[in-house]
């Protein structure tokens, strides 16, 4: 019956498997979970979805890795114990949810402004004209933002000259953006309304209606300019006509110019620069390079050495051209370009003068001519003494030039002070040398008297330390001689007290016999006993006589040595050493004096 349908299904074929224990409802609850108000795990493989925080402000940091925390001061902070405060914190960053409808209100006008701002810019687009290329359109606008005002506020400054509003500084920026000759046609040329075009470009339409612009910026910068340039100009112009005064009227330096070329001739004595009578300035800047034999010292530091030898206050030449250095920074070549500028500039205002005058139509703030005609009346007389002072202080320096032997056309002016500046310099250099070497020189010997003196005053101790060890020398010599003649008369004494203990008891003995003699009923019976009475005291008189002879035998022999070794020790003597000496030569002569003392009490 199943031909043709294939094998009967297996069971729950098409179905799937058997749902396992609880699947779909999770695991059961533990005891005690639910009554807790926890609840249930959610079914498997369903994720539970954490609520969207609402969109508040970012705030951008930089995290620390976790991994590098360890160790580092946060470890010891805890910001989840921060309480915050949340109502402050929501009030300013926390976005306020929207309703439907705010949400749709909010869109739809963005939308009408968008589209309002759309058909706004195509209609500028169509109606804006372009009159400059982006390349000058991009300069002029970096330039006009610093102004920060608006075109007919610069036209108006223009006009009135007001420095108040435009300064030197602003003049010289709306001066380096005027518009060249071809696109000031172009723009004089614009008939149209102002608001087609872009403010930039409404700037410079402006700027270029007012007659002679670029003529006038320039005028206007002069005029301001020109006393303050001015009064710099006769500044540097006195300076130069100073030095050559101070240069002219130095006897310093006419000494040391003397004594160099003295010098010089007699280094050259014998050849062809030999018997020189002057020499040019480039000269000067060579004498640094003449090194004395021991290469030490150079021609400059013998040049001072000996000038202050002679006279100290000639030394003092840079006193005296205080205004050399001064002068090196320009030379009247540039004097005179910056006078021929001046003159240049007059004329210009002079110019535009004519012009403002015969100028009709003028707009009534346009002030050009009453201050160009003011500035003309106090600046020729100015211009005109800045030349007399030039000229002057050219025919100074080439009276000075000339006196050096120099061609004031062939050496500039700045060159010519420079030259003598710098060898003014290395003079004074040499002469500071020649002091510290001096202090240097005046510094060791002090150190040397020091060192001698104190070496002198060694010796002086020493000779004196000698002198007083000789003294105790001598001293104790003596007291060992007047010692060793009282040794000499006890051990004198002792032989005779020796020698007459003997004898006495001899004739003790020779008595104490011839008594018993007389005695012959009691020789025989006393015998023993008398010599037993008669021996113990000689004996103990013998032993007392015996330990002082030792004593004083010792102590003789120990002063002997004593001596010996004091004068074997010598000056070298410490003064402890000496007091042990002194000790035991006390000591052992104690010790002869005890033994004599108990050899004459056993001899008593």
């Amino acid at each position: 019956p199943n031909i043709g349908r294939g094998p009967p299904p297996l069971p729950n074929i098409g179905r799937g498997p058997p749902p396992l224990l609880n699947m779909g409802r999770g695991p059961p609850a533990l005891p005690g979970i639910q009554n807790r108000g926890l609840n249930p795990m959610p079914p498997a493989g369903k994720l539970v979805k954490k609520p969207k925080p609402p969109k508040r402000r970012s705030l951008f940091w930089d995290k620390v890795d976790d991994r590098k925390v360890s160790g580092t001061l946060f470890t010891k902070l805890n910001p989840e114990k921060v309480e915050l405060p949340l109502g402050i914190l929501k009030e300013a960053f926390e976005e306020k949810v929207k309703t439907k409808e705010e949400l749709a209100e909010e869109k739809k006008k963005k939308q009408e402004k968008e589209e309002a701002k759309r058909k706004a810019e195509e209609a500028n687009k169509n109606k804006k004209v372009t009159l400059l290329d982006s390349t000058t359109a991009r300069n002029v606008g970096i330039a006009y933002k610093m102004f920060k005002m608006k075109p007919h506020q610069i036209e108006l400054a223009v006009y009135s000259m007001d420095n108040k509003v435009l300064n030197i500084e602003k003049v010289t920026f709306l001066r380096s953006i005027a518009p060249s000759t071809e696109l000031l046609m172009i723009l004089k040329s614009y008939e149209g309304p102002m608001e087609n075009l872009d403010e930039v470009t409404q700037f410079m339409v402006t700027v270029a209606k007012i007659p002679r612009y670029t003529l006038r910026l320039e005028s206007t910068l002069f005029i301001w300019a020109f006393f303050d340039d001015a009064k710099t100009l006769y500044r540097r112009i006195y300076v130069v006509i100073e030095a050559v005064k101070e240069i002219r009227e130095s006897w310093k330096l006419q000494r040391i110019l003397e004594a160099i070329i003295a010098i010089g001739n007699f280094l050259n004595e014998g050849t062809k620069n030999g018997d020189a009578k002057g020499i040019r300035l480039s000269s000067l800047s060579k004498l640094e390079a003449v090194k004395t034999l021991d290469k030490k010292k150079n021609f400059l530091h013998i040049l001072s050495e000996w000038l202050e030898k002679l006279n100290p206050e000639i030394l003092r030449v840079d006193v005296d051209l205080e205004h050399c250095e001064e002068a090196t920074l320009w030379s009247l070549t540039d004097l005179k370009s910056e006078i021929n500028n001046f003159n240049t500039g007059m004329k210009q205002v002079q110019n535009q003068l004519k012009a403002s005058e015969m100028a009709k139509n003028k707009p009534p703030e346009d002030v050009f001519t009453e201050r160009a005609k003011e500035f003309l009346d106090e600046a020729v007389k100015r211009l005109s003494e800045l030349e007399e002072s030039y000229d002057e202080a050219l025919k100074s320096f080439e009276e000075v030039a000339n006196m050096f032997g120099e061609d004031p056309d062939t050496v500039p002016s700045g060159d010519f002070f420079m030259l003598m500046h710098n060898f003014i310099m290395t003079l004074v250099r040499a002469e500071n040398d020649n002091k510290q070497w001096r202090l240097l020189e005046e510094k060791r010997k002090r150190s040397e008297e020091k060192a001698a003196k104190a070496q002198k005053e060694k010796e002086l101790r020493l000779a004196k330390k000698r002198a007083d060890q000789e003294a105790k020398n001598k001293d104790l010599t003596a007291l060992l001689e007047e010692s060793d003649e009282e040794d000499g008369v006890i051990k004198k004494n002792y032989e005779n007290i020796k020698a007459n203990l003997v004898a006495d008891n001899h004739l003790a003995k020779v008595e104490e016999k011839e008594n018993l003699n007389r005695m012959p009923q009691y020789k025989e019976r006393h015998k023993s006993t008398l010599d037993f009475g008669f021996n113990p005291p000689f004996q103990t008189s013998r032993i007392g006589s015996n330990t002082g002879v030792n004593r004083f035998t010792s102590s003789i022999r120990a002063v002997t040595n004593i001596n010996r070794m004091a004068n074997a020790l010598g000056s070298e003597t410490s003064s402890a050493q000496r007091g042990g000496v002194n000790r035991m030569q006390s000591t052992a002569r104690l010790g002869g004096v005890v033994g004599c003392k108990a050899l004459q009490d056993w001899a008593v």
